[in-house]
């Protein structure tokens, strides 16, 4: 009983979650932006002497957001929102007994149904991929919903997490662009000298031998 107590708990804030938050990408005003909360919850450690954020957070980074928003701000970095889910979450290894085809069928109103189901590919057929993806089946190489769910669980969406990621992507991306403007700065100053040499030189085969 126990069980199903959590699990219908479970169920419950992250059916709430997923609508507010799928109902915050489709408004497009200053209200919606105002809306959001990007402020992380912290918490005394277990010796009350530091604050710490808590655990039972999820991030969701502006760049989640952009192909859902229309303005300036899907070209901002860092938190777009935070929200909670429930603590019992990260003791489960997926969310596939949560989040499964049952679920989506008997325990969604019809509204809820075709309010999430907009933000799928309009180009395919809705009914199947979410068949596909919420009975864990493979699906293009993978299944993006259990990898996703897997990664809330074991706690890599924290916001903190998802921060530290997007700062190394633009460190890695800064780095990578400072050596690719090396190695064409390199390859200029190459191409230089060869035409120097060319020039200067009374048999160009000789550059060759």
């Amino acid at each position: 009983m126990a069980a199903g107590k959590q699990k219908k708990r479970i169920i419950s804030s992250t059916n709430s979650d997923q609508h507010r938050t799928g109902k915050k990408v489709k408004v497009q005003s200053s209200n919606y932006l105002i809306g959001l909360k990007s402020r992380i919850g912290l918490k005394w450690d277990d010796y009350q002497k530091r604050v710490v954020p808590k655990q039972e957070q999820v991030g969701i980074l502006w760049s989640d957001l952009a192909p859902f928003i229309d303005s300036g701000q899907k070209h901002c970095s860092g938190l777009a929102d935070v929200t909670y889910v429930p603590p019992e979450t990260f003791s489960l290894e997926n969310l596939r007994s949560v989040l499964s085809y049952e679920v989506w069928a008997t325990c969604l109103t019809e509204a809820e149904r075709k309010f999430l189901i907009q933000f799928l590919p309009s180009e395919t057929d809705a009914e199947e991929n979410l068949h596909l993806l919420l009975t864990g089946q493979n699906h293009h190489f993978g299944n993006p919903s259990l990898s996703w769910s897997s990664s809330l669980c074991y706690g890599d969406i924290h916001p903190d997490v998802v921060l530290n990621k997007e700062k190394q992507i633009r460190v890695d991306e800064k780095a990578y662009r400072i050596n690719l403007s090396n190695y064409n700065s390199n390859m200029v100053e190459t191409v230089k000298k060869w035409k120097k040499i060319w020039l200067s030189c009374d048999d160009s085969e000789i550059m060759f031998r």
